[in-house]
């Protein structure tokens, strides 16, 4: 257990763990605890149950998402520096396991049309990502970096690489280095935007 590591957190680490393994359907309560090394009790006290855990997953790795994003804009002056600090970030989460497996179960949820729950907060967070580097890339434009385009649709499509780059990397069994990601989407976007 990490030093500042609460209960709470090992259980939603835990939880990611066994539903990228077994699936949600198939992962229990007690599933979650064994893996987590806590009570059962320990489970439902803080989640109440599966569905608001797996609930909680999602919200909370769509707010970090956002606050990592904002907080990139915020301490940035040049819009070049956030875009390119902006699409680093979103890198960063290709060498994280627990946010792969994450993203795997969304995507296996999705595919079985069982967020209902979620989809309109899933929804919400989409549009402000897109949102908020949309108005990156369009500061980028008005200082003259990047050549005129639709911002918001040069976001989707970075967007819509990410997602199928992801899935390859979660379902199949090829590396992809992340240099060589890197540079290809360097090569692609950086280059293709500039004026």
């Amino acid at each position: 257990m990490a030093k500042n590591e609460s209960t709470k957190d090992i259980i939603a680490k835990a939880a990611v763990s066994c539903f990228a393994k077994q699936g949600l359907t198939n992962t229990s309560i007690q599933d979650i605890a064994n893996e987590a090394n806590v009570s059962k009790s320990l489970v439902f006290y803080y989640y109440k149950n599966k569905e608001n855990l797996f609930i909680y997953l999602v919200k909370n790795q769509q707010n970090t998402n956002l606050e990592e994003i904002k907080k990139i804009i915020e301490n940035c002056n040049n819009p070049l520096d956030q875009f390119k600090n902006i699409i680093d970030k979103i890198f960063s989460h290709i060498k994280d396991k627990n946010h792969l497996d994450l993203i795997k179960i969304v995507h296996e949820e999705f595919m079985k049309n069982s967020l209902n729950q979620i989809n309109n907060e899933i929804e919400l967070y989409v549009h402000e990502v897109i949102d908020l580097i949309s108005n990156v890339i369009d500061r980028c434009i008005e200082q003259g970096y990047f050549r005129k385009i639709n911002s918001k649709l040069m976001t989707i499509n970075i967007f819509s690489f990410m997602f199928f780059l992801t899935k390859e990397l979660i379902y199949s069994n090829r590396t992809i280095k992340e240099e060589e990601i890197k540079q290809f989407f360097q090569n692609l976007y950086f280059e293709g935007l500039k004026k």
